[in-house]
């Protein structure tokens, strides 16, 4: 009787409080020097080199993105209360892409931009539901046509030794802030970190042609690739002849080509064959490269997985990544993003 007369008073002092403040933790005060709308107002009128520090675009590709999305339903609602400008809302989400590790954080994000938790995260999950509806539009096969100009590129660049080539893949871990609360063991790799798979095929012009993303990490690359459409389905992504360009990972097939391997006891014919290959595959390294160095958030994505919602949500983080990327590599006034 005791202890329950003790619960009882704890969790009636614990009503009192919340019905008093309305909030158990104490509210943040002081914490926005400037409002969200004064904070964004100023951001454009900086320097446009600021502007792309913060949200990782120019000032034009960030309006043109925004114009892309801003009838999305996501967006839209029938309450009295009208959300924010679709330009705040994704500027906060840009804001957290932009930030490697903590810096991307609810918390951080919170702190920096005087936003609440609940906030933040409300954006940030409206803007991935609107990038990533532009997937089919911004990462698809390309067509015959594209094919064969991708091939003559290739086969010039490599003299004559690849000449039916249309992509490169490859796969990367998309790695995560936080272990996942469930099935941890999945998700935990080679390289002691706890990650997704995916695996993307890509030109020689940096484009994302073909993404696949939601494999744990302890799966195999190859695996991946069998378990894909464009595994179980060649005939309908390739032409007689035609094939993809991959490392040592992979098996060799009619659809697939990758270097000899031991390299070392190899003949001098192998050694420049597998010389040519690495000098054309390299860009599917790049390709990865460029995307986790634009949104540093997504070297490790700030989400705990503990169902199938949460590990839905990480696919979702990299694939809108793989999305903008896309976007931004067709925007002339951000074709100087390597310097």
């Amino acid at each position: 009787y005791e202890e329950d007369m003790e619960d009882y008073e704890m969790l009636l002092s614990l009503y009192l409080q919340a019905k008093q403040q309305r909030y158990f933790a104490e509210r943040i005060k002081g914490q926005r020097p400037i409002p969200l709308p004064l904070w964004f107002e100023h951001l454009c009128g900086e320097k446009p080199r600021t502007f792309r520090l913060l949200m990782r675009m120019s000032l034009p590709s960030f309006n043109a993105l925004v114009r892309l999305v801003e009838n999305h339903p996501i967006f839209h609602n029938a309450s009295h209360c009208p959300q924010a400008p679709v330009a705040h809302q994704m500027a906060v989400f840009f804001y957290r892409l932009g930030m490697a590790n903590a810096g991307s954080s609810l918390g951080h994000t919170r702190y920096s931009l005087g936003l609440g938790e609940g906030t933040v995260h409300e954006y940030t999950q409206r803007a991935l539901i609107a990038i990533n509806s532009l997937k089919t539009e911004w990462i698809k096969w390309p067509t015959q046509e594209a094919r064969n100009e991708h091939k003559v590129r290739v086969s010039r660049a490599t003299g004559g030794v690849f000449e039916d080539c249309v992509g490169f893949i490859d796969g990367t871990y998309v790695q995560l802030t936080y272990a996942p609360e469930s099935e941890y063991y999945f998700y935990f790799n080679r390289k002691h970190t706890y990650a997704l798979n995916a695996m993307a095929v890509c030109d020689d012009q940096h484009r994302i042609l073909y993404l696949r993303c939601g494999d744990t990490s302890a799966v195999h690359d190859s695996l991946v690739f069998e378990r894909s459409v464009l595994g179980q389905e060649t005939e309908t992504f390739f032409n007689d002849g035609e094939y993809l360009i991959g490392d040592s990972a992979y098996t060799v097939t009619a659809r697939m080509i990758t270097p000899f391997k031991k390299p070392r006891a190899l003949q001098r014919s192998c050694r420049r064959f597998n010389y040519a290959l690495s000098s054309v595959r390299i860009a599917i390294e790049h390709t990865f490269g460029m995307i986790k160095a634009r949104f540093p958030a997504l070297t490790c994505i700030p989400v705990r997985i503990h169902d199938q919602d949460s590990h839905e949500l990480v696919v979702l983080w990299f694939q809108a990544g793989c999305i903008l990327h896309n976007f931004l590599v067709t925007r002339k006034d951000d074709m100087d993003w390597e310097d």
